[in-house]
């Protein structure tokens, strides 16, 4: 029998048969083609807290809230546990600076005042008499001149009041003694004098808070 041969025709004559290969290569992007967008890096997910850390600190927050406005310490000294009121009479002055007795009385007051362990009142109607002197002031130099070391342009000022605490339903019997110190410092100006008065209220003040945190706290 003679041999047939088939052949394919297509259905449309005028186009030309496309190589499969050539037709993937030419959908597949080429590299660093703008229109290629870089994938996202995956995003990590934050650790979150435990129950317990989150609850200990809400706690935590919840009892400095409700201690604002108490302050540390505030445990008087066992010799002062029935003391409630004190009378601060003048204090005396033994230094030649003028009316700083009453500068060192008003600091004092106020320092005490502004502590809350004890109440201000006269010497009929307080528990105790808080007692004070001012014995001395001593000057010491801080800083000199660049040019001229015997020259000091800063000077320090330090202030001594010794006081004691004592029974007002028997002067003889002393509660508490000590001394206070307080200092200040200020710089030399034309008027040498006025800027040691200017300076006299830092140390007294300072002098105060020392007998009011040893009156109130015991240190």
């Amino acid at each position: 029998m003679p041999e047939t041969t088939t052949i394919a025709i297509s259905e449309n004559p005028g186009m030309k048969q496309e190589n499969p290969s050539c037709a993937t290569a030419r959908r597949r992007p080429r590299r660093g083609s703008p229109n290629r967008r870089p994938s996202a890096p995956p995003r990590r997910e934050r650790p979150r807290p435990a129950p317990r850390f989150a609850a200990a600190l809400a706690l935590c927050a919840a009892l400095c809230a409700s201690c604002t406005g108490y302050r540390l310490g505030g445990a008087k000294p066992s010799a002062l546990s029935e003391i409630h009121s004190i009378a601060v009479p003048m204090f005396s002055n033994k230094t030649l600076e003028p009316r700083v007795g009453a500068m060192a009385t008003n600091r004092t007051v106020d320092a005490l005042a502004a502590d809350g362990a004890y109440r201000i009142a006269s010497p009929e109607n307080a528990d105790a008499i808080l007692e004070g002197t001012v014995t001395r002031i001593d000057y010491t130099q801080l800083r000199s001149a660049r040019l001229d070391t015997m020259r000091p342009t800063e000077i320090g000022n330090q202030i001594t009041i010794e006081w004691a605490l004592k029974d007002a339903s028997d002067p003889t019997r002393t509660l508490m003694r000590g001394a206070a110190i307080g200092t200040s410092r200020f710089f030399l100006g034309d008027n040498v004098q006025t800027a040691r008065t200017n300076a006299l209220p830092d140390a007294l003040h300072n002098a105060a808070l020392q007998i009011a945190s040893k009156l109130g706290d015991g240190f």
